[in-house]
């Protein structure tokens, strides 16, 4: 009988086998999915990819494209392999733990019993291996041609200037069709892993989102600068960790404020101390970061590291759109918001009711005062009275970028309590935004939720409590607009860069930030896993160009989705049996914390000693 134990540990946990979890699954009446190289059946896994090209509808879609392609010219012979099944294949490999190349296809197709084939609807010819080979390789060439923008050959390596005049005789608005395609298979592929969730959490459609990028190194060599020879991977570039990875940009120096002092916690905290430069690209994922839900990547965009950061994350965000989602807060690093230009993604993002929940750059021209409007002051993202104290428009300045030894300098303790003081003059919400964005503020003064009292304030009685008093010595002379008037209208424009619903490092903005953050790098710590499906492994992805780094990488990316999708479905079994995790075990130094002190080396003052 489960009982409690010493160490908060309840219940009993669900055995891990097949049966329980086809039980689950049967019990829900949805599909079960499956993935591993030594668990559950063979039919179960090639179930598994064919449900997800089924759901993703990649026949209608390769269908249609083909037709577009074709014009009127009549279509040829049917291949033995369909690009859908030469997806579904890639699909299988991955689940099973092994490489998406075509030597493993082969080697798939020869040996796999022709019921595990028929689950795909492949029919196994009597041809030799190398046969098998051949004709999957020709079916993968006519799925990269409705979908590759980057159409030269990449095969043997040229020169530069032979690399440029093929790059000029590309047709840009067909490089753009195609692309568009490609982002469409993508959104399409991931669409069809999340429907292996079961129904009930299907029905979630208000999500919270993160995005982060992650680095992938290119199956080729870079060239020197020097070199007249192009790289054999050439549409790559060289990738930095800092800033937003494009190394190429000067403004990507290690470090944060190069004015901040070594001893401030600018410089200490949070600061990477080695870099890695690679010839790489990167994959932008999008992940859903819903608490009971499990933490995958709904919708992804590959890019290289830098660039078009803006235009990746619209691409990404407008594939759940119309996948039917609406998204609540968008969790990212500083790379995407603010450092990009605000028309760019924090306006668009607003106009899609999105709300960015993000950091600033330690620096003194982010933190702090940031911008005004009517008076009012936009410090660290939310608009503030006027009035408001200095120590507190600077809290975050005197607490990250001051010096050790410097007066102006504050202890976590005090940051935490001058944050809180800002609440008492934060303006509040009197409209919220309207179809163009426009929304009204009101003082703090003013309404029966005010928090403080002012003296340019008549309506608010003198003897009312539980409001700050704003000191006379503090009032703005000439008496601003917020000041005077019952509420004032605010523009998308006046805050687009700096403004978040939440203020900055308050407990609500740390608990969506915090969430976020580790969510994502927990992702990407498991796509790179090297005992499963290693994403950053180039030898599991040896063909060049952008097209095929992508499709292999998705391979990859879906089939650690699934393998969440399992753990997250044992962890709902074992809350459904009462099971909870027990405590994590103190270290003794956290249990003996503030009982004890070092002993001071060498003699003892010379008052102690007297």
């Amino acid at each position: 009988m489960a009982g409690r134990r010493s160490n908060g540990e309840k219940g009993r946990r669900v055995l891990r086998d097949d049966a329980a979890l086809r039980r689950y699954f049967a019990d829900l009446g949805d599909f079960m999915p499956m993935e591993g190289a030594h668990t559950g059946s063979a039919p179960d896994l090639w179930q598994t990819a064919a449900y997800m090209v089924k759901m993703a509808n990649l026949d209608t879609l390769f269908m249609r494209w083909r037709s577009e392609d074709r014009g009127d010219k009549r279509e040829g012979p049917t291949p033995w392999l369909s690009e859908a099944q030469i997806v579904g294949l890639f699909l299988v490999l991955t689940l099973k733990r092994r490489a998406p190349l075509f030597t493993e296809m082969a080697e798939l197709l020869y040996y796999s019993d022709p019921a595990l084939l028929a689950t795909l609807g492949i029919e196994r010819p009597q041809c030799s291996r190398q046969n098998m080979y051949d004709r999957a390789y020709n079916s993968y060439r006519r799925l990269t041609a409705l979908m590759n923008p980057e159409p030269e050959s990449l095969y043997r390596q040229m020169t530069k200037e032979q690399y440029a005049e093929k790059v000029a005789e590309r047709d840009v608005e067909d490089c753009a069709k195609r692309r568009r395609r490609a982002v469409r298979f993508t959104a399409a592929l991931l669409y069809g892993c999340w429907m292996l969730l079961p129904r009930e959490v299907r029905k979630t459609k208000q999500i919270d989102v993160v995005i982060d990028s992650t680095r992938i190194e290119s199956p080729s060599r870079p060239v020197a600068n020097a070199s007249k020879f192009a790289s054999s991977d050439p549409t790559c570039s060289w990738y930095t960790r800092h800033g937003n990875h494009d190394a190429d940009d000067p403004k990507n120096r290690k470090g944060t404020d190069k004015k901040a002092p070594e001893s401030s916690r600018a410089k200490r905290m949070f600061v990477r101390e080695h870099d890695v430069i690679e010839w790489a690209r990167e994959f932008h994922l999008l992940a859903l970061c819903v608490p009971g839900l499990p933490r995958i990547p709904l919708a992804a965009a590959l890019d290289n590291p830098g660039k078009n950061i803006a235009e990746n994350t619209l691409q990404v965000i407008d594939a759940l759109l119309e996948a039917g989602f609406k998204i609540d807060h968008f969790i990212c690093d500083m790379a995407y918001l603010p450092n990009t230009k605000m028309e760019e993604l924090a306006l668009p993002l607003r106009a899609r009711g999105i709300s960015g929940v993000f950091g600033y750059p330690r620096e003194t021209t982010s933190l702090g005062l940031q911008a005004t409007h009517g008076g009012a002051i936009l410090v660290e993202g939310t608009w503030y009275c006027p009035s408001m104290p200095q120590n507190l428009i600077d809290a975050s300045i005197n607490y990250f970028l001051k010096a050790e030894g410097d007066p102006d300098r504050i202890d976590t303790e005090t940051y935490d309590a001058l944050l809180a003081q800002r609440r008492r003059y934060e303006f509040k919400v009197k409209q919220h935004p309207d179809s163009d964005g426009f929304r009204r503020l009101q003082c703090p003064s003013v309404g029966p939720y005010a928090t403080a009292k002012c003296d340019y304030r008549e309506m608010v009685p003198k003897n009312a409590t539980g409001r700050t008093k704003i000191r006379k010595l503090d009032l703005i002379v000439p008496k601003p607009r917020v000041c005077s008037q019952q509420s004032v209208t605010f523009t998308p424009e006046v805050d687009g860069k700096f403004g978040q619903r939440y203020p900055y490092q308050s407990p609500e903005w740390r608990h969506y930030y915090s969430l976020g953050r580790q969510t994502i790098e927990s992702i990407n710590r498991s796509n790179k896993r090297g005992y499963y499906a290693p994403l950053n492994d180039p030898d599991w992805r040896p063909r060049r160009g952008w097209l095929n780094a992508l499709i292999a990488g998705l391979a990859m990316i879906i089939a650690t989705n699934v393998r969440k999708i399992i753990a997250w479905a044992w962890d709902q079994m074992d809350l459904a049996n009462g099971y909870q995790k027990p405590r994590r075990r103190k270290r003794r130094r956290e249990l003996s914390a503030g009982f004890t002190k070092p002993i001071a080396l060498g003699p003892p003052p010379l008052d102690e000693a007297a």
